[in-house]
């Protein structure tokens, strides 16, 4: 039996031989001994068997599981976007990790999921060995100056790569100027605009930003053109008006035409008495007027409206509960 010690521990350990053998007859039992010798500490709390030294023999992955980023979409121009934190795995080693992209992009790595522990501080080098299993990485680059424009950055870590992308605003909002006409609502508001181009934004519950046929009545936050499909070819608003919950305009050729909410028959375009909201403009009816005459100016109270007509004569029509339409000495 030999002794032999282990590091500062001093612990010893014994190895077991193969017992005696005589001659060559016993040689191939002898190397199947050999094979299968072991040995252990004195005090039997580590046993193992000769074989690879798993230090030096072992297979490691240097490919993380496959990660990615959500696009973004509808982003405001030359503006800073940071995409989530994603978690790193996989992977039993520590990899390198490299950016492309443009947006002025830049990636970092951290070890939490709140990315309050910062193992690299942003920035768009490469660097080696410095991504492990179970950190986290987190992109972030600068919108395009230009509308419907991509920008996109490209992550690559170990041998896996995720694309992050990010696209401007796909319309630019209408030009704020030159106005010729603003007018206000109770939660709206129209403009008139260079060109004959005519906008309103707020509230459209009633549809009176007339905005659209598909009666979504969203509100918009900025201006939103109107929907003239129902002008006369070549003619364009001259000038606006807003009750409460509805709006009016006078086009080009003299046609007067009203939007939103109808319930007191202020829109003024028809007799059926079916009082709809309506989503986009549509024609006053000017059956009433003399031959011959159109409306030259409009003005809107909170539920009706009133016109000036070219041979001097003024109507008007809508909620008349305070006699607000002229038309008797009555209630209407």
């Amino acid at each position: 039996m030999r002794k032999r010690h282990l590091g500062s521990k001093r612990s010893s350990f014994s190895c077991r031989r193969s017992p005696p053998f005589f001659g060559l007859l016993f040689l191939p039992i002898l190397l199947g001994l050999v094979a299968s010798s072991s040995c252990r500490l004195n005090d039997n709390t580590i046993r193992g068997q000769i074989g690879p030294d798993p230090d030096t023999n072992a297979v490691t992955d240097a490919t993380p599981d496959a990660f990615g980023f959500a696009d973004q979409n509808n982003l405001l121009l030359s503006t800073l976007y940071y995409s989530e934190i994603v978690q790193i795995t996989g992977i039993d080693k520590k990899v390198d990790i490299t950016l492309s992209g443009d947006g002025s992009s830049e990636y970092r790595v951290c070890s939490d999921i709140s990315c309050t522990q910062e193992i690299q501080a942003w920035g768009a080098f490469p660097a080696t060995s410095l991504v492990k299993k179970k950190n986290y990485v987190q992109l972030r680059l600068t919108s395009s100056s230009t509308y419907n424009t991509l920008k996109q950055a490209s992550l690559k870590v170990g041998e896996t790569t995720a694309t992050w992308k990010a696209r401007t605003i796909a319309l630019p909002p209408p030009t704020a100027g030159p106005w010729k006409q603003v007018v206000p609502g109770k939660a709206h508001t129209c403009g008139l605009a260079s060109g004959g181009k005519a906008y309103c934004w707020g509230r459209d519950f009633e549809g009176q930003l007339g905005e659209n046929g598909d009666g979504d009545n969203l509100t918009e936050n900025i201006p939103v053109l109107i929907d003239t499909s129902n002008l006369s070819a070549g003619s364009s608003f001259i000038s606006l008006v807003a009750g409460s919950f509805h709006t009016c305009g006078l086009a080009s050729d003299g046609k007067a035409y009203c939007w939103g909410r109808d319930f007191e028959g202020q829109l003024g375009e028809n007799g059926d008495g079916d009082n709809l909201t309506e989503n986009i403009p549509v024609l006053i009816d000017t059956s009433n007027l003399s031959a011959g005459s159109s409306f030259i100016s409009l003005v809107a109270g909170n539920f009706h409206t009133c016109g000036l007509a070219s041979d001097g004569k003024a109507y008007c029509w809508g909620r008349d509960f305070e006699g607000q339409l002229g038309e008797n000495g009555g209630w209407g």
